[in-house]
């Protein structure tokens, strides 16, 4: 995809990807800041004007990686020393403490990471029952039954969840950096020179592109 190039994004996705903006950078968007024919390199430097903090050309990724080993080391009594970015999470956090571990991991670092995840066969099984049972039930009030059963299925299956969706502490850090790029760095400010790499990365998480499909100039809303 080229310069200047409409991406086509579906409305409904369009929404998802802006709150996951406006959540990372903690601020909000107004309708009049967001006009047709707007391209990456104008969200970004919307984002840029909206954060009223301090400019630090630090790099993030290294901040965030250093919070997250401190939450671990509090979490779990591991030493610091011994925690690199391609420390796997599962050898940190034993399967017997690992929710509650996790659990303490998120509110230490005031950032829901949703690391663990139930066996993708379990998830997709629930979640094609529920859609299923979703569709019937407009025709057959009974598929009311399978529609609750799943959905209760799909939360305690996410709620006991043991699985990491991640592998090492590295991408752990960098989702947070995703997630919330404000509460990833150690003081309040912002490097704007990392503003399109978050915003970049957002895209692919959010709505599936490919990095060499992305562009500046690309034209987010029609």
């Amino acid at each position: 995809m080229g310069p200047k190039q409409t991406i086509g994004i579906d409305p409904l996705d369009l929404n998802d990807f802006l709150i996951a903006v406006e959540k990372s950078f903690g601020i909000q968007f107004q309708p009049e800041e967001l006009p047709s024919g707007l391209s990456i390199r104008q969200l970004c430097k919307c984002i840029s004007s909206k954060i009223p903090l301090p400019q630090d050309e630090t790099c993030t990724s290294q901040q965030a990686f250093y919070k997250v080993r401190g939450a671990i080391v509090s979490v779990t009594n591991f030493e610091e020393k011994s925690i690199e970015p391609d420390t796997l999470l599962e050898e940190l956090f034993p399967k017997k403490k690992r929710i509650s571990q996790v659990k303490a991991l998120d509110q230490k670092l005031d950032v829901k990471l949703n690391a663990l995840q139930p066996p993708g066969w379990l998830e997709a099984l629930l979640l094609l029952v529920l859609i299923i049972s979703f569709v019937g039930v407009f025709f057959k009030f009974k598929f009311a039954i399978p529609l609750i059963i799943s959905y209760l299925g799909l939360w305690i299956a996410r709620k006991t969840a043991k699985n990491f969706s991640l592998h090492t502490v590295g991408e752990l850090s960098e989702k947070m950096m995703r997630l919330n790029y404000i509460k990833s760095r150690r003081k309040a400010s912002v490097n704007i020179h990392e503003i399109e790499k978050i915003v970049t990365t957002l895209l692919m998480d959010e709505l599936g592109l490919e990095k060499e499909d992305i562009h500046p100039d690309n034209v987010l809303i029609d």
